[in-house]
């Protein structure tokens, strides 16, 4: 074997096509993200103004670096040949430019469905769509369906039976994220679900991540490798599970899931325009697609994307879920 050493890189003089990156983590570090994040969501809504400016963040140095690591990231793409970092991503994850097309053309279609869908929009807080508040009307619901793993894995598997026999194949624990992995050298499951969420979102995320199970398991039988389908297809199938089963289970909490379906799409919308022109106010950009997914809010600016770990740190990787769900909901249009 060859002597394949990695590189370090050298915070004090990197190389040129990663300058921007190093200005802005050197500002901003990878871990100081996640901790101002959970310090800020952790506190009670009006708390939170409060909160943001004991942080007494440089918010306008972050705003100017992070434009420029932007602007980096789109530089890589092209040296790859590619239009952009979108572009780019498109590529990897195997999203035509036909049905990208499609989810841009459509998307004020799927963004004012969902919003009719949302429960008990005339009975919100005055907070409720302020910048300083993430909506969610699944947290607001009255009653919950599950209290537990236990109760989420029995719901999932009373709709697709096949699945109990693989129930001790399938290991659940707490991590940075929520994924699906298949090991191979056991033929189980490990399935992580995000730490930091409560019980109802993590509840969510099980369900997809077994939607995930089920379409492996499904494949297999069916003799399909499921690893070498795209990560774009793989999440549309799951989402698919995951939207029947939650029709089934509640019409109450599929309508309340509907508003997470918009902070999704307004996640993407958001980042699209960023890549497409970074040259721009990015706290009004980040308000203005926040007022168009939801119809309701009359935000001015909104700085907090620079808290969005999957804004900043892993760019795009919202793209494949937002283009799978909004596909979905087209069909119910």
């Amino acid at each position: 074997m060859g002597d394949k050493r990695i590189k370090r890189i050298s915070m004090d003089n990197p190389p040129r096509r990663l300058e921007a990156s190093v200005g802005y983590f050197n500002l901003m570090p990878y871990e100081l993200h996640g901790l101002l994040w959970r310090k800020f969501y952790d506190a009670k809504v009006d708390k939170r103004r409060e909160i943001w400016k004991s942080f007494n963040l440089p918010v306008e140095e972050i705003q100017k670096k992070f434009i420029l690591m932007t602007k980096e990231r789109n530089e890589f793409a092209k040296r790859k040949g590619y239009l952009n970092r979108v572009d780019m991503i498109l590529d990897e994850i195997k999203i035509s430019r036909a049905v990208f097309d499609s989810f841009m053309r459509h998307i004020d279609k799927v963004i004012g469905y969902c919003n009719r869908q949302l429960p008990g929009v005339n009975d919100l807080p005055n907070w409720f769509y302020s910048e300083f508040n993430s909506p969610c009307f699944i947290c607001r619901m009255s009653l919950f369906p599950f209290k537990n793993f236990d109760e989420v894995i029995d719901c999932v598997m009373g709709e697709y039976k096949f699945l109990s026999e693989f129930k001790d194949k399938i290991d659940i624990q707490l991590g940075s994220e929520s994924k699906m992995v298949y090991k191979r050298e056991t033929d189980s499951f490990e399935i992580t679900i995000y730490k930091d969420e409560n019980i109802r979102h993590k509840s969510i995320d099980l369900i997809h991540e077994l939607g995930h199970v089920i379409c492996f398991l499904r494949d297999s039988k069916n003799n399909i490798n499921h690893l070498k389908k795209s990560k774009y297809l793989r999440e549309k199938e799951a989402f698919e599970i995951e939207f029947s089963v939650l029709q089934k289970i509640s019409l109450t909490l599929f309508h309340a899931y509907f508003g997470d379906v918009l902070k999704l799409i307004w996640e993407t919308l958001f980042q699209i325009e960023l890549y497409d022109n970074p040259n721009r106010n990015l706290d009004k950009l980040y308000a203005e697609i926040f007022n168009r997914c939801f119809i309701r809010a009359k935000q001015k600016t909104n700085p907090l994307y620079i808290l969005e770990k999957r804004i900043v740190l892993s760019p795009l990787s919202s793209l494949p879920h937002a283009v799978s769900q909004a596909g979905l909901v087209m069909k119910m249009v």
